[in-house]
C-alpha cells in the first residue's frame, strides 16, 4: 500500500507500473501544474500548453464564477503554486495573497499577478532568457 509521498509525474508513472490508479493530494494543490503534465503524458494531447495559456484559461472561469458571485479569492489561492519552481514564482504567490481579498470580483487578478512576476524575473544579460515555461 502506498499513502502520499508521490510528488511528479515520474513518481505517478512508476506508481502506476505497480498500482491500478494513484491519488494526488498535497502535491497537485501545491504544484497543480503536475496534473497537467499528467494529462499529457498519460492521457496524450489535450489540455493548456503552458501556465500562460492556464492563467488565461482561469480567468475566463473566474470571469464566469464572478457572475455567480464567486469571490475570486476562492479560486486563485488555488493557484498559488502554478510557477512553483520557477523564477518569479514568489512575487505570483505574494501578488495573489496581497490583492485577491481587496476586490472580490476582480477577474484579472491572475493576469495582474502574471504581469508582476514576469516584470520581476532578473536576468543577467546574455546569461539566460526566459521562454515560457523554461530558462534557456
Amino acid at each position: 500500500m502506498l499513502n502520499g509521498g508521490i510528488t511528479s509525474a515520474e513518481g505517478v508513472r512508476e506508481a502506476l507500473d505497480k498500482l491500478d490508479g494513484v491519488m494526488l493530494g498535497r502535491a497537485a494543490y501545491h504544484t497543480p501544474w503536475l496534473l497537467a503534465e499528467l494529462q499529457r503524458e498519460l492521457f496524450g494531447a489535450g489540455g493548456v500548453e503552458d501556465r500562460e495559456d492556464a492563467v488565461a484559461v482561469m480567468t475566463q472561469y473566474i470571469g464566469r464564477q464572478k457572475v455567480r458571485g464567486v469571490p475570486v479569492k476562492n479560486i486563485s489561492r488555488h493557484l498559488l503554486g502554478l510557477f512553483q519552481g520557477l523564477p518569479g514564482a514568489r512575487r505570483w504567490r505574494r501578488f495573489i495573497s496581497e490583492n485577491a481579498h481587496l476586490d472580490a470580483g476582480n477577474d484579472r487578478l491572475l493576469l495582474e499577478a502574471l504581469d508582476y512576476m514576469q516584470r520581476g524575473i532578473a536576468v543577467a544579460p546574455g546569461s539566460v532568457a526566459v521562454h515560457g515555461n523554461a530558462l534557456e
